[in-house]
Order: structure tokens, then C-alpha cells, then sequence
């Protein structure tokens, strides 16, 4: 029904992963990683990451990496043709797909500090990033607004770049766990084929993400805890409301 035709759509994926640790002194920490990907729509893709760690002590640790990634396209988005008919009219083409998409890609640099208190009981992360999104993958059909069917095409031409500071705090104290994440995210670009994929990029993402979590340990192996989780406001892609 989503594909157009009766016949079976597969896609092949091949994944070779590969990943070297290096200590050139002792203090220092080098961590490298690769995955190569073939497919039968966007044939061949390598995703690496290089990491550098510098251990000032046993207890704490600063962190610079850089990686990069890629999603490969849906069979949905590659070749989507979904039309529907009602009672007895023509067609009505809801999505087409032209094929040819490019895998999206995400390139992330990242600073972080790893810190470890053993009298306090506390472990402490605090990670800053920057990610570059591009050939983000969107339905639009600002370009069949003058057709009948006005239906939606996949577009490949869109692109986002946010920066960020992630934080978690870890207590714990004999049978007392608590923990306590925080993620706050800024979009500084954004950009896409339409102003309605614009949109849909920069308010794709929550400005704050909280959690928190506390776990008690009683006797007779009896284990409770409460978490609680909040998002700030985000639309998804598409959905053109808040």
C-alpha cells in the first residue's frame, strides 16, 4: 500500500565495526573507532570517532571527541508512492518518492569533564557539544501545491547545527542512590527547502530535559524507586502544531 505495488522492497546492509584503545603514556588515554556501512540505496558510508582523554587524577578526567554518524533513508522515503480511493473516484496521491536520497549525516565535537568524589559519594559529568546535522530527510508539499493531489515528496536539503551542555550528578550514600540529568540545547542555524521545514527544524528540539532518580535498597532484597522526567515544548516533524 505505501510502496505503490504488490511486489517485495528489500534493502541490504553490510556493517564492518572496528575500534582501537592507545595509552602513549599514563595519563593520557586514545580511543579511536570506525564503522564502515554498504547498503543497496546510498551504497557505502564510514562513521568514525576519535576520542582523547587526560586523567589529571585517578578521580578526575577531561575528554575531547569528535565523531561522525549517518542515518540511512527509509524504504518509506526512498520510494514511497501511497495513494488511496474512495468510493470509486480517481486516486489521490498522498506521497511520491523521486528515490536518490542521501544518507543523513551528524557531525559532533565534543568537550567533557568526568569527576569522581569518594568521600561525598558523588560522581559528576558534564559533557558541551556542538552537532552538525545535515541532508536531514523531511516530507514537503509546498512544491504540488498547484496540482490536484497535493501530495508530499521527500527532500533531503535540509540541515540543522545546535550546541549544548549535558550534566548528570550521582549520590550515593550505603542503600541511597539519587540521580539528577539535565540537558539544555540551543539551536544556532537552521536551515531548510521551505520555511515550513524551517520550522519544523527548529522546533524540533526541547530547549531542557530533566530526570531524576531515587532508588533505596531495604532489607530482605526489597529494591524501590521513583524517577520523574520532564521535557520542554518540541513539535515533531510534520505535525505543525506545538
Amino acid at each position: 500500500q505505501y510502496l505503490g505495488d504488490d511486489n517485495s522492497h528489500d534493502i541490504n546492509l553490510q556493517r564492518l565495526f572496528g575500534h582501537l584503545e592507545w595509552r602513549p603514556a599514563p595519563k593520557w588515554l586514545v580511543n579511536a573507532g570506525a564503522m564502515v556501512e554498504h547498503n543497496s540505496l546510498t551504497a557505502t558510508d564510514i562513521a568514525p570517532r576519535l576520542a582523547v582523554s587526560y586523567h589529571f587524577t585517578p578521580e578526575h578526567t577531561v575528554r575531547v571527541g569528535v565523531s561522525q554518524a549517518q542515518r540511512t533513508p527509509t524504504l518509506l522515503e526512498d520510494a514511497a508512492n501511497y495513494s488511496v480511493t474512495l468510493n470509486g473516484y480517481p486516486p489521490d496521491q498522498q506521497y511520491l518518492s523521486a528515490g536518490g536520497l542521501k544518507p543523513e549525516r551528524i557531525l559532533t565535537r565534543e568537550l567533557a569533564y568526568l569527576g569522581n568524589f569518594p568521600r561525598l559519594g558523588l560522581s559528576l559529568d558534564v559533557r558541551l557539544y556542538q552537532d552538525d546535522i545535515r541532508d536531514i530527510i523531511l516530507p514537503d508539499n509546498s512544491f504540488t501545491q498547484g496540482l490536484a493531489d497535493h501530495y508530499y515528496e521527500f527532500f533531503d536539503l535540509n540541515s540543522l547545527s545546535r550546541r549544548g551542555v549535558e550534566t548528570q550528578i550521582r549520590w550515593r550514600r550505603d542503600a541511597t542512590i539519587f540521580s539528577f540529568a539535565h540537558s539544555l540545547t540551543q539551536v544556532v542555524d537552521a536551515s531548510g527547502i521551505t520555511l515550513k521545514a524551517k520550522q519544523d527544524i527548529m522546533g524540533a528540539d526541547p530547549v531542557h530535559m530533566f530526570s531524576g532518580l531515587l532508588s533505596h535498597r531495604f532489607p530482605h532484597g526489597v529494591e524501590a524507586s521513583v524517577v520523574y522526567s520532564r521535557y520542554s515544548n518540541m513539535k515533531p516533524f510534520g505535525n505543525g502544531r506545538g
